[in-house]
């Protein structure tokens, strides 16, 4: 829940801005026997706390627009991170379950809380439940059933849930895609209550500059999936695509081990390639278990993430940590990286970093980026069995997650989503038009 001094009341966009001073003064104001003007009545209800600003929709329509409309983006905008949601293992790998650490909100202070409410979303059971992404408060779900450890399309179903709300939408079938490996959010609140559900259809050996991968996106404005095919002009096919996603003004980015930065405009249809600043290296590790011993290769790929309306890259190297942002992330040719951090870790006493460093070594594990803060310079990293932040400016790390004795996270195969409350209604999104499929499938005050 969002403090009143937290609440940075900004101004809206143009179109808004003109419905807004077009707009005679709420109606309810009148029958009171006095008028309060629009953007004054805004910022008055952005003070308020979260659920009797939610249930003052029912006011009028016109309370009900004002927040929809303005009240929801700007409290979207400055809303802060309430904690990380992430994939972890036990040693021996048999069992990937999501979990959730708590941040800064009080009243989410019990992880298993948090987590059990948004299960409570999804119809039947939660366990045959697949969390994919994590995009500025909306989670996106999956449920493949498989035969003979094969996925049939027509079985796969996805949902999209808001726990803030406590609202979950079932999204319509869509039979072409084959597997949903590569599917993700993209949703900005603070330009548009819709969100779409994105579908990549790449594989990677049948994957070629005559056979290009496809974009599958739901969207939903207008209730229906689009296809079209994306064409790369790089040598991004024969190699593993990275799961992980950021989300920026229009356009998905993805990491291929080709050393590109893969960049999808969801509003053109279109795709390009940028390569990276630096190339990862293969690196061989071993991990230790009470029973066994494993070699392993981890590649370090480094993390993206979308911060302060730029797009960031981190990785380590090994003797340090380089932080880089796209100048221009409009997808023109010519948009070049500028190195923003470097980060040396020297395993000294004045190192903040020494300790992770050490554990990293002692644990003979990697040392990793994991994601970045959407509105600080503050960037997540660790090791599997540990994530901290670490404030670019101050130099101050914190230790935030541990988990329990025998688990480890399973990174960078999983991403780490930051989370933070989003109060768009999905209910709203689906009756405002006719939707001949899909319904809330869970919605409670």
């Amino acid at each position: 829940m969002m403090a009143i001094s937290e609440v940075e009341v900004l101004p809206p966009d143009e179109k808004n801005k003109k419905n807004m001073n077009n707009s005679s003064c709420c109606i309810c104001n009148n029958n009171m026997g006095f008028n309060i003007p629009d953007d004054v009545l805004v910022e008055i209800l952005c003070r308020l706390p979260e659920k009797p600003l939610i249930r003052f929709k029912v006011v009028s329509k016109t309370w009900h627009s004002l927040i929809n409309n303005f009240c929801v983006p700007i409290l979207s905008k400055s809303a802060p991170i309430c904690g990380l949601l992430f994939h972890s293992t036990l040693n021996n790998g048999t069992v990937v379950q999501t979990q959730y650490s708590p941040l800064t909100s009080p009243e989410e202070a019990d992880p298993n809380v948090f987590v059990q409410s948004y299960k409570a979303l999804l119809p039947s059971d939660p366990a045959s439940y697949k969390l994919l992404d994590c995009c500025n408060g909306l989670l996106l779900f999956v449920r493949e059933n498989t035969q003979y450890y094969v996925c049939n399309p027509e079985n796969t179903q996805y949902y999209v849930c808001n726990p803030a709300t406590k609202q979950c939408v079932e999204i319509p079938r869509f039979v072409e895609h084959p597997t949903a490996s590569y599917s993700c959010l993209a949703f900005n609140p603070f330009k548009s209550p819709h969100y779409k559900v994105v579908c990549v259809d790449y594989t990677q050996h049948d994957t070629s500059l005559s056979n290009p991968p496809r974009l599958d996106i739901f969207s939903s404005d207008t209730w229906e999936w689009v296809t079209r095919e994306v064409p790369i002009e790089a040598p991004v096919y024969g190699v593993p695509w990275i799961k992980c996603t950021a989300y920026l003004d229009g356009v998905l980015y993805r990491l291929s081990r080709s050393n590109h930065l893969l960049c999808f405009d969801l509003n053109a249809m279109s795709a390009r390639a940028i390569e990276l600043p630096t190339k990862y290296r293969i690196t061989k590790y071993r991990s230790r278990s009470r029973d066994r011993t494993v070699n392993y290769m981890r590649n370090h790929m480094g993390t993206i993430g979308a911060s302060r309306d730029h797009l960031y890259y981190a990785i380590y190297d090994g003797p340090n940590m380089q932080i880089w942002f796209l100048e221009d992330h409009s997808l023109k040719v010519g948009s070049h990286w500028i190195l923003k951090h470097t980060l040396c870790t020297n395993r000294s006493a004045e190192d903040p970093l020494a300790e992770f460093i050490f554990l990293a070594h002692l644990c003979n594990y990697p040392f990793i980026p994991y994601a970045f803060h959407p509105t600080s310079e503050v960037l997540f990293l660790g090791i599997p069995e540990l994530i901290g932040t670490y404030d670019l400016e101050s130099n101050k790390l914190e230790k935030v997650f541990e988990p329990k004795l025998g688990a480890r996270l399973v990174c960078p195969l999983y991403n780490i989503h930051p989370y933070s409350r989003c109060l768009v209604s999905l209910k709203d999104c689906l009756a405002s038009r006719h939707r001949p499929h899909g319904s809330i499938q869970s919605t409670k005050t």
